[in-house]
């Protein structure tokens, strides 16, 4: 692996996210231009298998993954909500306007309002 491949990558369980047990957020702490869009997440389900990608913004897309998913129409349902409704705390947290300690707590915090 080289240095430009090397990146920081922060994950949030279900406890912050609200996100069904098995499903982890994972969110790439620099923005790097995907040509459709910089700004993404990824989820991982069951023990760290890569589930697939998410674009965040306004109309958050899935964008499956290179193997086929394991995640089901209501689950991809529920994270594309789950997306769509946080999206600018997670561009926030991109950014670095937010560090991973800030955006858990904003995500709880609007979770419980």
């Amino acid at each position: 692996m080289t240095e430009d491949e090397l990146y920081e990558m922060s994950n949030y369980k279900s406890k912050t996210t609200g996100l069904p047990e098995n499903i982890n957020v994972w969110v790439r702490t620099e923005v790097v231009s995907h040509g459709h869009s910089k700004y993404r997440i990824k989820i991982s389900k069951d023990k760290m298998k890569w589930s697939g990608t998410f674009t965040v913004g306004k109309n958050p897309t899935f964008i499956a993954g290179k193997d086929q998913t394991n995640l089901s129409n209501k689950e991809i349902k529920v994270i594309i909500d789950w997306v769509s409704n946080y999206s600018s705390l997670i561009i926030n947290h991109i950014d670095g306007i937010l560090d991973s300690g800030e955006f858990a707590y904003e995500i709880q915090k609007a979770r419980n309002s």
